[in-house]
């Protein structure tokens, strides 16, 4: 008589995982991801020695390749074997950034059929490579795959991932246009690894940064920098002068962390997790920081806050943070913008929330989690944004740019650039789009300031 049961999927699961639906530059980034947590753990990169990723489209035959790599420490044969496994991690939850063992696999999967990958470390004298069939594996029904073993110079070290792609990936990832779009997210959600500072912004801007550099088909990804006013520059408002750049560095309690599951036990009392039963616990910090300001320009698309963990950006613009729901009656409230052109708006931030866990596609935070609501909490508070509707008050940072600089009237008096008559939204947004591009004149804000100043010129 049986007394167990075989639940050993087939390896046909490797192929479904590929119905998931992640976008080609988040399978792009899943692989970018996996590089990058090289530096978490490399406390010797330097600026003049950082980490490099350079992602390439390669054509052969008739077969389109994109390649991954990177200058990385490269993995143990144990390390290796786990980083390839299906639902596992080798990597901690909290403290890296591929977070997800599945990651590997559901981006891999979702690109194509076959992937080759291959990893050295400095001085070992051989590479190993392996390759993920996932038709090969269904044909022999098992999880197993060749090891190959190679020589290799004692200089070198890195990871490669080289994923056959599929004719409808390899078609999408060739498109010029996809390519832009490609680059363009990279250096959108990686902008702080990226960067060596933001115009405007003297502190907490760069201070964590890491050291790296990705590169697609030989290019350096350039980050995309917020456009905002620079941190000097002020409004008065209720008798005060609101600086047009809030920093924000918020300790919170040290608490242990499963580095297994991710739950947190604030208590610091158990040497095994309440959740999972892990014995792999750390005591770690819990820190809020970052910034919120005023963009130089309005948008309809362009403003929100970005929410980034470990460097990258889960969130992008989200403007959640502006809506508030009465507790009493459950109504929710778009606080912000009200003001004309109508769902124009320009405050936009940078918090970093890395004690904070992510959903499993890393395209937004646990919202339901304690240390979500925490950080909403004292990023804008409990009460509504506006003063005169706030029962107790409301003196966080965004209710203090959300009052000082909530109209679009041109002037110094909410720093909105105008020609002498009427505010220049349209010619402001054309100047960001040179901001963008990296043009000199356009990276300081002394253009749109002599703008702002005209119309308090002609009323003077």
């Amino acid at each position: 008589m049986r007394t167990s049961l075989d639940i050993t999927p087939s390896p046909r699961l490797l192929q479904v995982l590929g119905q998931i639906p992640l976008a080609p530059w988040q399978c792009v980034a899943e692989l970018v991801d996996n590089s990058l947590d090289e530096l978490l753990k490399d406390s010797s990169r330097t600026d003049e020695n950082p980490l490099v990723i350079d992602i390439r489209i390669e054509e052969v035959e008739r077969s389109t390749y994109l390649v991954v790599s990177d200058n990385g420490t490269g993995m143990k044969e144990d390390e290796f074997e786990r980083s390839l496994r299906a639902g596992h991690s080798a990597k901690n939850r909290y403290g890296s950034l591929g977070l997800f063992g599945m990651g590997f696999n559901i981006a891999t999967a979702r690109l194509g059929n076959r992937t080759e990958v291959t990893t050295t470390q400095r001085e070992s004298g051989e590479s190993l490579t392996a390759v993920i069939d996932f038709r090969e594996l269904q044909r022999r029904e098992s999880f197993s795959i060749p090891l190959e073993r190679s020589k290799s110079a004692k200089s070198e070290h890195g990871t490669t991932v080289r994923v056959e792609l599929s004719r409808d990936m390899a078609k999408t990832l060739t498109g010029a246009t996809h390519q832009r779009t490609l680059v363009s997210q990279l250096g959108d959600i990686y902008s702080f690894i990226l960067r060596d500072g933001v115009p405007g912004l003297t502190r907490n801007a760069s201070s964590d940064r890491v050291p790296a550099v990705i590169s697609f088909n030989s290019e350096n990804v350039r980050p995309k920098l917020p456009c905002v006013w620079a941190d000097h520059r002020s409004v008065p408002y209720s008798g005060e002068d609101v600086y047009a750049i809030q920093y924000v560095d918020i300790p919170l309690t040290e608490a242990t962390a499963c580095l297994s599951c991710g739950y947190w036990d604030r208590k610091n009392g158990p040497e095994a997790c309440e959740e999972c039963g892990s014995p792999n616990l750390s005591l770690s910090e819990r820190r809020i920081w970052g910034w919120v300001g005023i963009q130089r320009y309005i948008d309809s698309k362009r403003y929100g806050l970005d929410f980034v963990r470990y460097g990258r950006k889960i969130l992008k613009d989200d403007k959640s943070i502006f809506a508030y729901t009465d507790p009493d009656t459950l109504e929710t409230d778009i606080e912000y913008p009200i003001e004309m052109p109508a769902n124009y708006g320009r405050i936009v931030g940078e918090i970093h929330l890395d004690h904070v866990p992510v959903t499993y596609q890393k395209n937004d935070f646990d919202r339901n989690s304690f240390d979500w609501q925490k950080a909403v909490e004292l990023i804008r508070g409990t009460e509504p944004l506006k003063a005169r509707r706030a029962k107790g008050g409301n003196d966080t940072p965004l209710a203090k740019l959300y009052s000082a600089y909530r109209r679009n009237d041109p002037g110094l008096r909410y720093l909105v650039p105008g020609d002498g008559k009427r505010a220049i939204h349209v010619k402001t947004r054309e100047w960001g789009a040179q901001f963008d591009k990296g043009i000199p004149r356009y990276q300081t804000d002394e253009e749109w300031y002599e703008s702002a100043r005209r119309p308090n010129e002609l009323k003077d």
